[in-house]
């Protein structure tokens, strides 16, 4: 897979009183990629037309945002307008007489980027979660948002900048909000391995307990799971017979057909 570059749509959370600008890649979802280019030129090109359509015309007018960026809006006014009155309150848009380098300025010194630029090398892995009983890719319910879950190699965290992180148990979490993580059999029922699954389950503190009387694989609450918990689910998770989810190889250009289409397995 060669490099691709993405544009992926900003973020701004409102406080009850005022916008504020999370400009911080953790704030960014994968859900909101705009486009995706695999010329940087291009990429380059239509990232800044569209951050100075964005700006001439915002979703949110400037008089949205606290005190401090207004004031940072001021400053810039007035060093490229001189001493001219210019009611920030009342229009809630930039002057129409900023250039278009002195309205890119102003979305940097202030942050109000409504669209974010990145690069995906080659060596970044990145995986859709497909739940085998559900026969679909895995969706999480976030404060009343919903986006699919997207991993790195082992179902861990991804811990690039780029991508929007999850904690260390999220993918257990979001598995086990929607299916039945509980499992009763022998080794020799639960796993084509069953040696392979012994010895995993005498491996101590991994958050995975097995009752060797009544043959009950369980999984320990989130205050007594171990840092690695995620990746000690991921190794069980390989060993079962029926495994609760496969992980898909996903490249950017793919990731809006998850969105939409979470049924249909990436090709």
């Amino acid at each position: 897979m060669a490099t691709q570059y993405v544009i992926r749509k900003q973020i701004f959370h409102y406080t009850d009183e005022y916008y504020t600008v999370q400009n911080e890649p953790e704030y960014f979802m994968l859900g909101e990629f705009y486009q995706v280019f695999n010329d940087e030129k291009l990429a380059q090109k239509s990232y800044r037309n569209l951050i100075l359509a964005s700006l001439r015309q915002p979703e949110i007018s400037i008089n949205g945002f606290d005190c401090e960026f207004a004031q940072e809006f001021q400053r810039l006014i007035w060093d490229k307008m001189g001493n001219q009155s210019y009611d920030l309150y009342d229009t809630g848009l930039p002057p129409t007489t900023l250039s278009d380098d002195d309205l890119l300025e102003l979305a940097h010194r202030t942050g109000w980027l409504p669209y974010a630029l990145f690069s995906f090398e080659e060596k970044e892995s990145l995986y859709a979660v497909w739940v085998m009983s559900l026969q679909k890719y895995l969706i999480w319910h976030i404060d009343g948002e919903c986006f699919p879950v997207f991993v790195g190699e082992n179902g861990s965290n991804r811990s690039e900048k780029i991508f929007c992180t999850y904690r260390d148990d999220s993918l257990f979490n979001a598995i086990a909000e929607q299916i039945q993580l509980w499992l009763k059999g022998t080794p020799e029922e639960l796993s084509d391995s069953p040696e392979l699954f012994k010895q995993f389950l005498a491996v101590p503190d991994t958050g995975i307990t097995y009752d060797n009387e009544k043959h009950v694989l369980e999984f320990e609450s989130s205050a007594k799971r171990p840092p690695l918990f995620q990746q000690y689910f991921h190794t069980l998770n390989n060993l079962l017979k029926k495994p609760f989810y496969e992980l898909h190889p996903i490249r950017p250009d793919q990731i809006k057909q998850v969105f939409e289409n979470p049924t249909v397995k990436i090709l």
